[in-house]
């Protein structure tokens, strides 16, 4: 949202602003009301008349009443401008893509062979899911089993990088729905196998070692995880990295999850 204020104002009178502005977002921060729970804020003002300021999870009812408080202590402050929701990231500038070329590769002491496709190279991330649910009508299982916005409000955290930290609470389904949406679809163990051999041997690096969600069925119709390996060396032997969790399983280790898309 853009504040703009008489042209010609001090800029102390803005920087006054911008300063109740964050002290509001905190206090509610701290203590939520319906619909009013805001995180990620940001608030900057120029040397002109304008004062931005950006915040996830705030209702139409909390910008009014945010509005009308600014009308109230600051006059000075004429007109409020509503911009796009601070959570909407392009999938498309976000999301990067490392191609796997047709391979073969020994995965559990068999030989299997690679079609060449694409993975992505880090996990989802909150703001990448968060952008899915706000242009879908796909309703979490977490919310749909916990109580509607439960996802948001358990794992969305203070600070400005959060939206790029994996998205967690996914089930199995809730990773399938994402990548339908997206057109591509869950790696394969040994996609994912191979994938961590190529980075890591390029010397590259994982900034976040979350499990990953793949299509396999193990035992007792569990799914198949792989984790993210932080160094070459742990990814082997690869039994180490693997485990099972039932499909509709959420809560720690808060499984995460890549997404594929074949080569045509």
């Amino acid at each position: 949202m853009r504040f703009v204020a008489e042209v010609g104002i001090p800029a102390t009178y803005l920087l006054d602003t911008k300063c109740f502005i964050q002290e509001w977002f905190t206090s509610y921060a701290d203590n939520p009301a319906e619909g009013i729970q805001p995180k990620y804020w940001e608030v900057n003002y120029s040397t002109g008349h304008i004062i931005d300021a950006k915040c996830e999870f705030i209702s139409e009812a909390g910008i009014k009443l945010l509005s009308d408080a600014i009308s109230e202590k600051f006059p000075k402050i004429r007109e409020l401008i509503l911009g796009e929701n601070f959570t909407r990231l392009p999938l498309s500038e976000e999301i990067i893509w490392h191609e796997l070329e047709k391979s073969s590769v020994v995965y559990n002491n068999q030989p299997m062979l690679i079609e060449p496709c694409h993975i992505s190279v880090n996990h989802i991330s909150i703001g990448q899911y968060f952008d899915f649910l706000d242009k879908t009508s796909y309703q979490p299982y977490v919310d749909r089993n916990e109580g509607l916005g439960f996802r948001k409000s358990q794992i969305a955290s203070p600070g400005k990088k959060a939206h790029q930290w994996p998205v967690s609470y996914i089930v199995y389904e809730d990773a399938l729905a994402f990548c339908d949406w997206i057109g591509g679809r869950l790696p394969s163990e040994v996609e994912l196998y191979r994938f961590f051999q190529v980075y890591l041997t390029a010397r590259k690096s994982f900034e976040f070692t979350n499990s990953n969600w793949t299509p396999t069925k193990g035992s007792n119709d569990e799914i198949i995880l792989i984790n993210t390996p932080w160094k070459q060396s742990h990814i082997l032997p690869i039994e180490e990295m693997i485990f099972q969790l039932p499909a509709d399983h959420y809560d720690i280790p808060f499984p995460s999850f890549r997404v594929c898309k074949d080569v045509i």
